[in-house]
């Protein structure tokens, strides 16, 4: 007896099949770009027509109806965000980066044969590490 080839062949794809799965792929690929555009767009408006009265109370009324005061507010308003998001960056890095590392910290010293080890190579690495090079 001989082994015949069973392998199926498979049909090769229509050209919409192929124009759906790159429209889908692509939509998958702006979709965070979207949701971030978005929500950046609605904090920096939230922001901008909360305070705004409070910015335009210390204005004079001549000049409260520029366009360029507008804008400026505009500016000043997008660059709070951004500072905001940069420090909620920092925050989140340190001190949740320091909570996680204590974590694993008190997991490695929980271990039996391991906490020797671990606490011998951080104490050496804690003297050489801190050590003042002149």
């Amino acid at each position: 007896m001989t082994a015949t080839n069973s392998s199926p062949h498979l049909a090769p794809q229509s050209r919409f099949v192929t124009l759906r799965n790159a429209f889908i792929s692509g939509a998958l690929l702006l979709a965070p770009l979207i949701v971030t555009v978005w929500a950046f767009t609605n904090i920096i408006n939230f922001v901008g027509g909360t305070f705004r009265p409070m910015f335009f109370f210390f204005v004079p009324e001549t000049f409260r109806d520029r366009p360029s005061l507008t804008i400026l507010w505009d500016i000043l308003a997008t660059l709070l965000v951004i500072i905001l998001v940069t420090g909620l960056g920092y925050v989140s890095r340190y001190v949740l980066g320091k909570y996680f590392v204590s974590i694993g910290e008190r997991f490695m010293l929980s271990i039996p044969g391991v906490s020797a080890v671990y606490n011998t190579v951080k104490q050496i690495v804690d003297t050489f590490g801190t050590q003042n090079r002149n």
